[in-house]
């Protein structure tokens, strides 16, 4: 069984090599390129880190610990806005490269780094984590085979392609899709907000502090 523990790591890895090859990009068609990328780990990172969830905690906990895993996107637009305004006001030039280069080695180096830790921190499934001893993956096992009311296995005969027909039968999920959609799309204002407020003559780091 795959571990979830490498495929999420290895997911921040991918998308933090590809930010950092941003910085090396000499054209528009090369950030467009990493940008298109960029988004292929990225859109697997979420579903996968929500599934790990529900391996672990009841149906009561999840909710909870899932909008706490949501609310990270929130704080990396606040926080990125924050580093940017330091690397962009400090680092412009420094060993002949540009700041706006600068941005994204430091932000992939971090995010590398994070994905690399994250592949031995993580904890798999509650079976086969490496760092529990078998007392907690007994505790684990058996809290969550209580609240589904069966025992926590697969059966033989599943396979990926059923559950992908039962996601798309439940009605919920077209409901949560749409849901998610508002919200991403409520959020990307501050993907422009740099450029509207730059119009208005306030400097680059005044901008990028107040999109923070």
């Amino acid at each position: 069984i795959f571990r979830p523990s490498w495929y999420i790591g290895a997911c921040v890895v991918a998308w933090g090599l590809t930010s950092l090859l941003t910085g090396i990009t000499k054209n528009f068609a090369g950030i467009l390129a990493c940008r298109v990328f960029i988004g292929l780990p990225e859109s697997a990172f979420y579903p996968g880190a929500m599934y790990l969830l529900s391996r672990w905690y009841t149906k009561k906990e999840l909710a909870f610990r899932s909008a706490i895993l949501y609310s990270g996107l929130l704080l990396s637009n606040a926080f990125g806005a924050l580093i940017a305004a330091g690397i962009l006001s400090n680092m412009e030039g420094k060993r002949g490269i540009r700041a706006w280069r600068w941005l994204f080695f430091i932000e992939g180096a971090i995010t590398i780094c994070v994905g690399l830790n994250s592949m031995w921190l993580l904890p798999d499934y509650p079976n086969n984590t490496r760092w529990l001893s078998q007392y907690e993956l007994r505790l684990a096992q058996a809290r969550v085979s209580e609240d589904a009311g069966e025992a926590d296995k697969d059966n033989a005969e599943d396979s990926a392609w059923q559950g992908l027909k039962m996601a798309m039968k439940d009605p919920l999920v077209p409901l949560f899709a749409l849901m998610t959609t508002a919200q991403l799309l409520g959020l990307s204002f501050v993907n422009f907000f740099p450029t509207l407020t730059q119009t208005l003559g306030f400097s680059t780091t005044v901008t990028l502090l107040l999109a923070a």
